[in-house]
């Protein structure tokens, strides 16, 4: 990742290349930065060897990539803890017009 990341790339670029971000802070109306783990989880021995996917109270090693008004400016390697989702994770209700609708709500 850390080769093809280019200064102006677009957030819709980075996304369509890397997928969502396993972490994203809101600083400000024109500030994002997005965490993509690199090694989620250096203190499980066993989630380390099984487990790859980032969950919850992981901490570990990723990469941060710092977006203003949505065009990557810098990128750099940082440490952080997977903060509790919020709420349930999956919402299941019916649409306008009848249509079932599967929302998520983080």
């Amino acid at each position: 990742m850390l080769r093809s990341l280019k200064p102006g790339e677009s957030s819709l670029e980075v996304h369509q290349d890397w997928g969502e971000p396993d972490l994203r802070q809101y600083v400000g109306q024109d500030l994002q930065i997005w965490s993509y783990a690199v090694r989620p989880n250096r203190n499980d021995v066993a989630a380390t060897l099984l487990y790859t996917s980032v969950k919850p109270g992981d901490d570990g090693n990723f990469l941060d990539l710092k977006f203003i008004n949505g065009k990557l400016v810098s990128w750099k390697k940082a440490e952080h803890t997977v903060p509790a989702k919020q709420g349930s994770g999956f919402g299941y209700g019916l649409g306008p017009g009848g249509g079932v609708s599967n929302l998520g709500h983080f």
